[in-house]
């Protein structure tokens, strides 16, 4: 009987003990579930949505999603394409004045898509500095 009782009374304490760590479970979910709807209240900012510049520059969000090494391959790329329309341009000019001037014989040596003409001479334009 003495055996009994000793049982009981350990139950009875962990019982005791369990509900209140059931209380306290139940108030710590009872906090996150609020945090919870208040963060899903809240506009979503992860950090990703375009700010006002970026709508200027990229509106369709072309790229969003690139890398800062694909952003920079990019750039290389487009100048590559914006040299090779600068001498395509350049040469269907020099092509044009050469059709203009059948009878004269057009100098076309040290004349450049990348030059320019200052004060009559022909030079390489100055360098821009960032």
């Amino acid at each position: 009987l003495a055996e009994k009782e000793t049982e009981a009374a350990r139950l009875v304490g962990e019982k005791a003990e369990l509900e209140g760590r059931i209380k306290d479970l139940a108030a710590e979910r009872d906090t996150l579930a609020g945090k919870v709807k208040d963060l899903e209240s809240r506009p979503c900012s992860s950090g990703t949505a375009p700010d006002a510049d970026e709508l200027v520059i990229d509106p369709n969000g072309e790229y969003r999603g690139f890398t800062r090494a694909a952003l920079v391959s990019r750039i290389f790329e487009l100048e590559g394409q914006q040299l090779d329309a600068a001498k395509s341009r350049f040469d269907n000019a020099v092509a044009q004045l050469m059709v203009l001037n059948p009878g004269v014989d057009l100098v076309v040596e040290g004349a450049s898509e990348l030059k320019e003409v200052q004060d009559g001479v022909i030079v390489s334009p100055a360098v821009e500095e960032d």
